[in-house]
């Protein structure tokens, strides 16, 4: 596996043991796409991007979802980046408790709304593949449902002598 991007510093959190898997930011330091915002010829980051993966089978709790506002407060105030940038969240899971709500917002000391944390279950990011892809997997089914697995693996090996 090759590692992109630049590493974040341990300091910027808390407790550094619990960090975020996925931050996407400014292409300028990790080399990836994000949303840039110019006013008056300074580039500022407009959005930042934060994702929270769980294993598989893992109920998502309140504990979970405090963790990633910590992370969306943690970027909030962390001093080092300019602008205020719309800070978005998502912790995926396999099921969420009935007890807390799907969707946090998390404001500032003036009570400005600066990101939002939000549980996805894996079952939704399939499905919303699945509506964006146009249900691709079924359509090609369809059309290839009267060859086997040999019958594609040959004609492949051929195209590719």
């Amino acid at each position: 596996m090759r590692k992109v991007g630049k590493k974040i510093d341990r300091k910027l959190f808390n407790n550094n043991k619990k960090r975020p898997d996925i931050v996407v930011m400014g292409n300028s330091t990790f080399s990836i796409n994000c949303i840039n915002d110019i006013d008056t010829g300074i580039s500022n980051i407009k959005k930042i991007l934060i994702i929270e993966l769980k294993r598989g089978g893992f109920k998502l709790g309140r504990e979970e979802r405090n963790q990633a506002v910590g992370y969306v407060e943690d970027f909030m105030n962390c001093g080092t980046i300019i602008g205020n940038p719309y800070i978005n969240a998502f912790l995926l899971g396999e099921s969420f408790s009935e007890k807390i709500q799907p969707i946090q917002a998390v404001s500032n000391e003036n009570k400005v709304e600066m990101g939002k944390v939000q549980i996805c279950l894996f079952s939704q990011i399939v499905d919303s593949s699945e509506k964006r892809l146009f249900n691709l997997r079924n359509k090609l089914s369809e059309r290839y449902s009267e060859f086997t697995e040999q019958d594609i693996l040959t004609t492949q090996k051929k195209i590719v002598i």
